[in-house]
């Protein structure tokens, strides 16, 4: 905050993308991503970031068909998909449960999932964006949540994704991307 009481606003380079702002409730737009984002802070339950064990589908199932749980491999870093969401793999036109981010059919959205997801790893925290572009000759809008997960509280090993599809925004607002200044921020 400045001196006046402001919160003062950190720029970052996510995806490639900029301005990237830091992430605040008032960033996350759908409110079934907002669900899940609260969902995520309370399975933190003190830790720095949650584990998957934490987690109970049953309890965000009015999301299940919207989220992909992202296996995240060192050495060489590599992103598996354990699970896809049934709207996800429709929309998408392929369902990559039990595939790798190197498996995806169109090379412009492999290169972007596989820079998303690095660049969500290495900041650490929750991320979230909107896409109106053109792939594969299909417009593709929608909003994303990257929640990030940690069996050790810490390391990273696999990200919580949700994704709102949306009608598209008129042509002229860019896409933003917003990272959380910490996994500890309250939604309210």
């Amino acid at each position: 905050m400045d001196a006046s009481g402001r919160r003062l606003i950190k720029w970052a380079a996510i995806a490639g993308e900029r301005p990237a702002r830091v992430m605040e409730r008032e960033d996350i737009e759908s409110d079934l991503l907002r669900r899940l984002y609260a969902y995520w802070q309370g399975k933190r339950a003190g830790r720095l970031l949650p584990a998957r064990a934490a987690l109970d589908p049953a309890d965000f199932a009015y999301a299940l068909a919207n989220v992909a749980l992202v296996d995240v491999l060192r050495d060489p870093p590599r992103f598996y998909f354990r699970v896809v969401g049934t709207e996800i793999a429709r929309r998408d036109g392929t369902d990559l449960t039990g595939k790798y981010v190197d498996d995806h059919p169109l090379p412009e959205y492999r290169a972007l999932l596989r820079q998303v997801y690095s660049d969500v790893v290495a900041a650490g925290r929750p991320t979230v964006f909107r896409r109106d572009r053109l792939m594969d000759d299909k417009p593709r809008q929608y909003e994303v949540l990257y929640l990030p997960l940690a069996a050790d509280g810490a390391s990273i090993d696999m990200l919580l994704v949700g994704i709102d599809f949306r009608p598209s925004r008129p042509a002229h607002q860019p896409a933003r991307v917003a990272v959380a200044s910490s996994p500890v921020e309250r939604v309210k």
